[in-house]
């Protein structure tokens, strides 16, 4: 290798480090604007729950944060919080324990690797639109969320067609429901009871400790599940 060459090559791997130590650093900065917003919402939303308490109209009354904003059965507010705790990287002071809890009680196993984890709502692929997705190294996950609609076989023969074609992953599909009973006998499932149990076995951040505390209140009040 001539000096020339040797030069034009060390040029190339500077330009490539300098690359990815940019892209780390513009990662590093969105990581930390994320938690400064999710910090601002969290504190907004318990000194609405302080206020509520003081006056004694929280625990007095059927009041959760869902029935004020009217998405007590709003699936796209559920899956969004649902995506929320899955997500190792948010406020929530779970780290990825939900999400390894989440995935072993709905699959009877948990995920290959938690590192570089990204969650999606309102993913689209083709003519498919999921509730949830997340993305590991080597898996993914499809999450379908049930509120109130009920699982067609179309969709599910769709969602588990884009699994199959995840080729070099481990993908899954998942149905969360309200309901004790599973939506197809031979799907992967969970219900909202079994979600609160998983919730109420860790201990989150004191920030959003409140809004998951109530969130479980909200599963037990609203869907009557308990597994």
């Amino acid at each position: 290798m001539t000096n020339l060459e040797l030069s034009t090559e060390l040029q190339t791997i500077d330009e490539e480090v300098c690359r990815i130590l940019a892209a780390e650093h513009k990662a590093s900065e969105e990581l930390e604007h994320r938690w400064a917003a999710d910090q601002a919402v969290l504190e907004r939303l318990l000194r609405s729950i302080e206020e509520a308490e003081l006056s004694g109209r929280w625990r007095s009354s059927s009041f959760n944060v869902f029935s004020v904003l009217g998405c007590a059965r709003n699936e796209q507010a559920h899956s969004r919080l649902l995506a929320w705790l899955l997500d190792p990287a948010e406020a929530h002071g779970l780290g990825s324990k939900f999400l390894r809890g989440f995935m072993l009680a709905a699959l009877g196993e948990e995920p290959p690797s938690t590192s570089d984890v990204r969650v999606s709502t309102e993913f689209h692929h083709s003519a498919s639109r999921f509730d949830i997705h997340i993305e590991g190294r080597e898996w993914c996950l499809v999450v379908e969320n049930k509120v109130d609609w009920v699982a067609s076989e179309d969709q599910r023969n769709r969602y588990e067609g884009y699994c199959k074609s995840r080729r070099g992953k481990k993908a899954r599909l998942v149905y969360v429901t309200p309901d004790t009973a599973a939506p197809f006998p031979d799907c992967h499932w969970i219900s909202y009871g079994r979600v609160r149990d998983i919730l109420e076995s860790f201990e989150a951040d004191p920030l959003a400790a409140p809004l998951i505390e109530h969130f479980c209140d909200h599963i037990l009040s609203d869907f009557e599940v308990r597994l």
